[in-house]
C-alpha cells in the first residue's frame, strides 16, 4: 500500500494503517535516535520522541503532498527542536556536580590559586591600608622606615636625631594604635 494512502487512512482512525506506518518508519526513527544525544534522555526516550513526531505528522497531513518527505522532515525537525530547546538550558553546570567516576568537577580543576585565601588576603590588605591611612605623617614615616624599608630603629634614631628610647616607646604606642584600628575595622 502507498504511504500517502496509509497516512490518510491512519489520520481517519484506521489502527491497522497506523501500525503499518509505524513499522515502515521504525528503521529511520531508530537510526535518527542513535545519532542524537540529549542530556537526560535515554535511547528509549529518543525513540518515543521519534514516534511522537510521526504521530504529529499523521495528524497534520492533508494529502496535498507526498507523505514520505513530509514525515521525514517532521521527525528530523522535532529532534532538532528538542536539541535547540536543550541547548538553551545546558549553558551552565555546577562545579560541585559529580562526573560518571563520582569525582567532583571542582576537584579536577588544577589551580594553584586558592580563591578563599586570596579573598581573605585582599580583605586583610584593605583593612591594613585603611588603618595606615588613619595614622599621621610621622607615624606613617616610622612604619615605612621599619617595615617597608626594613631599616633598624637605631638608624631611624640617628636620621631623626632623637633618642632610641623615645622612638622605641613611640613604636610600641604606634603598634598598639594600629592593633586597635585593625580590631575596630
Amino acid at each position: 500500500m502507498e504511504l500517502n494512502e496509509l497516512a490518510l487512512r491512519a489520520k481517519s482512525g484506521d489502527e491497522e494503517a497506523f501500525s503499518e506506518l509505524m513499522e515502515r518508519f521504525k528503521g529511520y526513527i531508530k537510526k535518527s535516535s542513535k545519532n542524537i544525544y540529549l542530556c537526560g534522555y535515554s535511547s528509549e526516550d529518543l525513540l518515543q520522541l521519534g514516534y511522537y513526531s510521526l504521530v504529529k505528522a499523521v495528524r497534520g497531513y492533508d494529502g496535498s503532498r507526498d507523505f514520505l518527505p513530509y514525515a521525514l522532515k517532521a521527525i528530523s525537525g522535532n529532534y532538532n527542536y528538542e536539541i535547540r530547546k536543550a541547548a538553551r538550558h545546558n549553558a551552565y553546570i555546577s562545579l560541585q556536580s559529580s562526573t560518571e567516576d563520582g569525582i567532583c568537577l571542582e576537584d579536577k580543576l588544577s589551580s594553584a590559586m586558592d580563591l578563599e585565601s586570596e579573598y581573605l588576603l585582599k580583605e586583610c590588605q584593605e583593612e591594613l591600608y585603611n588603618a595606615l591611612n588613619a595614622l599621621n605623617h610621622e607615624e606613617k614615616e616610622l612604619i615605612a622606615w621599619l617595615y617597608f624599608h626594613k631599616k633598624s630603629l637605631t638608624s631611624y634614631a640617628l636620621y631623626k636625631n632623637m633618642s632610641y628610647r623615645t622612638l622605641y616607646k613611640r613604636k610600641i604606642k604606634l603598634l598598639e594604635k594600629l592593633k586597635n584600628l585593625l580590631k575596630n575595622s
